[in-house]
């Protein structure tokens, strides 16, 4: 007999670079993202974070796929908390079949969302570390999956213009099911 395995990677639509600076650097962004286009790579860059800061993505696709990309941040005196809202969508599509080819008159979309919550914290003036945890959900037709994930990570400087070392676990969490 033939044995078969399905693998299905949930989540995928997060790796959609929002910053354009850092997609043209191959998505090195560990070390060298910094403000809320860090929270993408690695949110301790966040951990700067001085002031309140609003940052929103929108990118129009071919075939009518939208991708937005959104995120906040607020400086507390323990730290910066932030959130990000990540959304993919296909708009409306024609439901076809063997049988209507060119349509059975139905409509369905699919869609993909991502929250996240976290709190990033500068520990001194060269480190900084963030926790977060992410809701992911992906949808298509009638059917939809969620999960939780975390995301952990932590940036050194070892001066204010030297070399940056950057690390990150994102997105570490539990399976989801159709």
């Amino acid at each position: 007999g033939v044995l078969t395995f399905l693998f299905i990677s949930l989540g995928v639509f997060t790796l959609i670079e929002p910053d354009a600076r850092i997609a043209g650097m191959g998505n090195a962004g560990a070390a060298s993202a910094e403000g809320l286009a860090g929270a993408f790579h690695n949110a301790a860059a966040i951990g700067g974070q001085e002031q309140r800061a609003l940052e929103f993505v929108h990118t129009s696709w071919f075939a009518g796929i939208r991708h937005d990309w959104i995120a906040y941040a607020h400086p507390t005196a323990f730290g910066s908390v932030y959130g990000t809202f990540t959304s993919l969508n296909s708009g409306d599509m024609a439901v076809r079949t063997v049988n209507q080819p060119l349509g059975t008159g139905e409509r369905f979309s699919v869609s993909d969302m991502a929250l996240s919550v976290g709190l990033a914290h500068k520990f001194s003036l060269r480190f900084a570390a963030a926790a977060q945890v992410n809701y992911l959900q992906e949808s298509i037709f009638h059917t939809a999956a969620g999960t939780v994930t975390f995301t952990a990570s932590t940036l050194y400087k070892t001066s204010m213009t030297g070399l940056r070392i950057g690390a990150a676990l994102s997105n570490f969490g539990t399976t989801a099911r159709f």
